[in-house]
């Protein structure tokens, strides 16, 4: 990409937003999460008891895959943050790479091979796909979108402003990514009458690309809206050429942001878990229809949505490690009961405190990066949003292998074999596990993680004066 800046640049000298800039800039974050959570939520059951790819094998791509983001999401973000053009340095990923982002995405949900009889062909689908869509998500998404909020909004009041706005059409998209997809794709019946002519290995599921397709489009059109009311900091012509490694070494040296990105990651072990584990914990453990998966991921999303309001009054009591803490503890209170045998009623009623735990992680989960980066600006004198955004990217996929590695662990472990048509008992209790045991763990260490946090209290207030005053001089 051209790193050449130039007058026809998008961006406000003040960099004062209104309230139509903010909304609009809120609104992709709907599309964003909608497909990141059915991703996180449904890939899994698909490949696995959909497509019939052996567990094992699955946990192999998604392991190999975080690898690889070990060393590509990082460099994305160092890219990102000398990118120069007429457009700015973010806006262009997302201007650009939003439609090949959204047909990867539906491509996931296309795979043409079974794995039964065709697992290699199968694996080297998805993890082709795989890299395609999440490269181009982290770009566009991850780095250049997440990592406009600090640079666009950089006061704390338009920045908690713009991050509630974000956060209503977060949940919105975790409603729309994680209870619609079952109704969408588990209506056998209905979408039977529109597969004549398509080949076999993908006419029986027709309803899950009928899902990614419209997901992919709900997210291109939201973006887009969203485009209209984006700007940028004005950047200095010249580009810091300091070497990558040296860039990613600086970040992995902040003890602040180690402390964030560990409880992040354990957040995401906790999250990816419990929605992965739900369509298999509804068919096995409940052994019910996995449609009544959309009733027990509604309840939690529709619980959450309320539960705002009460982090929102807890944050301005105990400031946000503390909101953190408290939200990691509730969760993982709130999953123990998963534990027990119960029924889709009472599952969904355990769902209405997961949803309060949620709500708070998600309130306070992304904001609380931004005073890293505002930490770092002030350290090195440098915005280096692509960096730790980066970093955030290649967290969210080594969450989902781990949580894919411990879905494979419990499949062996409790006997589940996507080469049987009837499962044995004992894979009920396994998903039981599943749901229960790692979520209380990882939850428990997200709250141990944040005690090295020391972004808080004092300190961070001096550091909000300290950049406050930056700006007033600039």
């Amino acid at each position: 990409m051209d790193t050449r800046a130039d007058s026809e640049v998008r961006k406000d000298p003040t960099l004062s937003t209104t309230d139509q800039q903010r909304w609009l800039y809120a609104l992709p974050n709907l599309g964003l999460i909608a497909t990141q959570q059915a991703f996180g939520a449904f890939a899994l059951f698909y490949y696995a008891d959909v497509k019939r790819l052996p567990p094992a094998w699955v946990g192999l791509a998604l392991t190999a895959f975080a690898i690889y983001n070990a060393i590509n999401n990082p460099i994305l973000g160092y890219v990102s943050d000398r990118t120069r053009t007429r457009w700015g340095r973010r806006i262009p990923y997302m201007m650009f790479g939003t439609i090949p982002m959204a047909i990867a995405f539906a491509l996931l949900w296309v795979a043409p091979f079974d794995g039964t009889t065709q697992p290699v062909a199968l694996l080297i689908y998805f993890i082709a796909v795989l890299v395609v869509w999440d490269g181009l998500y982290t770009a566009m998404g991850t780095i250049a979108y997440y990592g406009l909020l600090p640079e666009m909004f950089p006061s704390y009041e338009a920045r908690t402003d713009v991050g509630a706005r974000m956060n209503l059409f977060l949940l919105i998209g975790l409603l729309v990514g994680l209870a619609l997809p079952p109704l969408i794709y588990g209506n056998d019946e209905f979408w039977a009458r529109f597969s004549g002519g398509l080949p076999p290995a993908i006419a029986p599921h027709l309803g899950w690309i009928v899902m990614g397709v419209a997901y992919a489009v709900l997210a291109t059109i939201l973006v887009h809206i969203g485009l209209r009311g984006m700007v940028e900091r004005p950047l200095d012509d010249e580009v810091d050429n300091s070497p990558v490694w040296d860039e990613i070494g600086k970040a992995l040296t902040n003890v602040n942001f180690l402390s964030v990105i560990g409880a992040q990651t354990l957040r995401f072990v906790v999250t990816y878990t419990l929605t992965a584990g739900i369509p298999f914990y509804v068919q096995y453990t409940l052994r019910v229809d996995e449609t009544n998966s959309s009733i027990i991921l509604g309840v939690v999303v529709l619980s959450a949505i309320p539960a705002l309001l009460i982090w929102k009054a807890v944050a301005r009591a105990i400031g946000p490690r503390g909101t953190l803490m408290a939200a990691f503890a509730v969760m993982a209170v709130s999953v123990l009961p998963l534990g027990l045998p119960l029924t889709v009623a009472s599952t969904s009623f355990v769902g209405v405190f997961i949803g309060i735990g949620l709500s708070g992680m998600i309130y306070m989960g992304d904001l609380i990066l931004t005073d890293v980066v505002d930490e770092d600006e002030l350290l090195t004198g440098r915005r280096r949003e692509g960096i730790y955004y980066g970093f955030l990217g290649l967290i969210t996929t080594l969450a989902s292998a781990i949580s894919a590695l411990l879905f494979t662990w419990v499949a062996t472990r409790f006997g589940y074999d996507t080469a049987l048509l009837v499962q044995p008992a004992s894979v009920g209790e396994g998903f039981r596990f599943f749901m229960t045991i790692p979520p209380f763990i990882g939850s428990l260490a997200a709250a141990g993680m944040l005690m090295f946090y020391q972004l808080h209290g004092d300190r961070l207030e001096e550091v909000k004066q300290q950049l406050a005053a930056k700006q007033s001089a600039a």
